[in-house]
């Protein structure tokens, strides 16, 4: 099996949709609830496993943001039928509990 890891960085703040208030507590209030987002992300570095003889690349988010509720469908339809392309799949594998939620509106303080 290919190997990716991802680097532990996040975005600088400009880029880090995720880098809100409110954000913060949905995630502080319902930690075992997924929050769908759209990211980009790249290679940030190569990484070398003698032992096993692989190698592989180490990615780091460039961009990320949640998706906002009236595009969360199409979202989700989007990241369904690439995993359905890939695996063969056709629904999402969320953990029990696991489910999206939608997310509190934003203060005027999280938009400053």
């Amino acid at each position: 099996m290919e190997k990716i890891t991802l680097g532990g960085g996040l975005p600088p703040e400009e880029t880090n949709g995720l880098a809100t208030e409110a954000i913060q507590k949905a995630f502080l209030d319902h930690p075992k609830h997924a929050v769908l987002v759209v990211a980009v992300v790249s290679s940030q570095q190569t990484r070398t496993n003698h032992d096993k003889g692989i190698t592989y690349p180490v990615l780091s988010i460039r961009h990320w943001e949640v998706v906002p509720e009236e595009h969360r469908a199409a979202v989700a339809k989007v990241l369904g039928d690439a995993l359905a392309a890939r695996t063969g799949l056709v629904a999402l594998p969320f953990e029990p509990g696991g489910e999206v939620i939608p997310l509190e509106p934003l203060d005027d303080e999280d938009t400053a």
